[in-house]
């Protein structure tokens, strides 16, 4: 059943650009970035942090029939007023924009059917079985046993990162490498 955009106060639209799309994609995860500029138009979505606060799961994205899409909270920093969220698009076309709702509202009940955090239910569900690991590489890696794969299946073991090894990354976090590693607990074969 589609979202009823009624039963929430506010709302931004997104847009995917059609002529950045060489073919149609299915069930595809796209990263957004929420912050002080952000997208193409450097578009200043700090309002929803205004409303939020810390409550990252009252939110919800639909394509334009208002389905709702799976998504995975990589960060939210309120302090900061930055997000970076990842989103399974049902369909995303080629030969027209694509349209996204992000809904907004700090009134309504946290969203865990659809929004999640590292290894949710629904965070899992925004990546299908062609991902053999999805590793966003954020936290202290200091502190962290272990890198946790978005899948839920393929951790990773973490050798010699300190906390100076957290840099920022092309999307969200990363690690600096130089005389670190990771080890995994199983193989991983790529075709």
């Amino acid at each position: 059943m589609p979202l009823d955009p009624g039963d929430w106060a506010y709302h931004l639209v997104l847009t995917i650009d059609n002529t950045k799309i060489g073919s149609a994609l299915t069930d595809f995860p796209v990263p957004i970035k929420l912050s002080g500029s952000c997208g193409l138009s450097s578009f200043d979505a700090t309002h929803i942090f205004d409303e939020l606060g810390a409550n990252s799961k009252k939110i919800a994205v639909t394509d334009d029939a208002y389905n709702e899409c799976y998504v995975e909270i990589e960060k939210w920093d309120e302090v900061a007023e930055e997000a970076y969220l990842h989103v399974k698009v049902g369909t995303i076309a080629s030969g027209a924009d694509t349209t996204l709702y992000l809904f907004y509202d700090s009134t309504n009940a946290d969203n865990d059917d659809f929004v999640g955090i590292l290894q949710s239910v629904p965070a899992m569900a925004v990546w299908d079985d062609d991902f053999a690991a999805v590793w966003h590489l954020v936290g202290d890696p200091s502190t962290a046993a272990n890198i946790k794969d978005s899948t839920g299946v393929n951790d990773a073991i973490a050798s010699n990162l300190e906390n100076d090894d957290e840099v920022d990354g092309l999307f969200g976090g990363a690690l600096d490498f130089d005389d670190e590693w990771l080890r995994f607990a199983t193989m991983l074969l790529f075709s």
